[in-house]
């Protein structure tokens, strides 16, 4: 029983350490909110697809803004299709995932555990997870080089004024949820500053 709470947590060490290289190569220092906004780089599928419930995209961001950004049909048509190719893959690779991560909890339910058995599963679930990582880099970095500086500037933009009505609705929702009406009309006086 103590191999399998010590290779459980080998893979979650293994896990936390992808996370955390890619935190850390997303907030390097001097990036702008283009290359920061959730890293830039969380996709917007249907099922599990990290992140997607709080933050769309940039690639999809740009084309909810088309207009805004005056796109055109030939970079519409490049940007939704990185996005759409992009899903597709990830829809393959992450079933290959919960297979992997299924014969692994297998593999730890024998009565004894072949560590070699589980050292390839927990290396491949590894690997599996640093490729779909970087395959949303790449994407989100092709997607870039479809707009012009001027239409990245004004993404930035909006990018921005994006992320400040979800932190405002989230405040408001919060207050409303846990100190009623009233007390919200409180705090958003107090937010807001007193009056001239």
């Amino acid at each position: 029983m103590n191999w399998k709470i010590q290779i459980i947590s080998i893979a979650a060490i293994a896990a936390a350490g992808l996370s955390l290289a890619k935190i850390s190569s997303a907030h390097g220092s001097g990036r702008s909110d283009w290359q920061s906004y959730r890293s830039g780089h969380h996709m917007r599928t249907t099922g599990r697809f990290r992140h997607h419930r709080k933050h769309r995209s940039i690639i999809s961001l740009a084309l909810r803004f088309r207009d805004e950004l005056k796109l055109s049909k030939d970079q519409i048509k490049k940007m939704g299709g990185l996005r759409d190719n992009f899903i597709r893959r990830n829809i393959s690779e992450r079933a290959i995932l919960r297979t992997l991560r299924f014969d692994l909890r297998k593999a730890l339910k024998k009565e004894k555990v072949e560590l070699v058995e589980v050292e390839k599963y927990v290396r491949a679930i590894a690997q599996k997870r640093g490729d779909l990582a970087l395959d949303r880099i790449a994407t989100i970095e092709r997607g870039k080089t479809v707009l012009t500086s001027e239409q990245r500037k004004n993404l930035t933009a909006l990018l921005r004024r994006h992320k400040r009505n979800h932190q405002k609705v989230r405040m408001t929702h919060k207050l409303k949820k846990h100190r009623g009406p009233s007390s919200l009309k409180c705090k958003m006086k107090e937010h807001e500053g007193p009056s001239r």
